[in-house]
């Protein structure tokens, strides 16, 4: 999407290739990889030939169908049991849950729905959450 003020119509051999370098668009963790340049490469491909319009419906639509879309992520560092260590991570809140997410690899380690929710408190150093448990059948 950021390609399209420059071309009128997305064609891959000359953005990717001759005008733009794809790591000015990647963040700095993803730079580093020598797999991403083909896999961007290859899905660029696959929007040749789209107007810049379409391109744009096509990338809200792709945007909006992950799964942390929407969520307000938080850093926090949380107690492990059986460690004196805290271990850092980002903490979503959304609509309908609050996920738990890997501050490395972005992946999503848990997500528990709103209505689980038992309490919360919050002081200026602490965020206390209270999850009520439920046995398999019931979640």
């Amino acid at each position: 999407v950021t390609l399209l003020p420059k071309l009128s119509v997305l064609l891959p051999s000359v953005c990717l290739t001759h005008i733009l370098s794809i790591y000015t668009f990647l963040p700095l963790e993803y730079q580093k990889s020598r797999f991403m340049k083909p896999r961007v490469l290859v899905d660029y491909s696959k929007l040749s030939g789209l107007t810049p319009m379409n391109a744009k419906i096509r990338y809200v639509k792709l945007f909006r169908s992950l799964k942390t879309y929407g969520v307000s992520f938080f850093h926090v560092k949380e107690k492990v049991r059986g460690k004196r260590q805290l271990t850092s991570l980002w903490l979503g809140v959304a609509r309908e849950s609050i996920m738990r997410m890997d501050m490395k690899t972005k992946e999503v380690l848990e997500t528990w729905p709103i209505k689980t929710i038992r309490r919360w408190a919050v002081s200026p150093t602490t965020f206390t959450l209270v999850r009520l448990y439920l046995n398999r059948d019931n979640s």
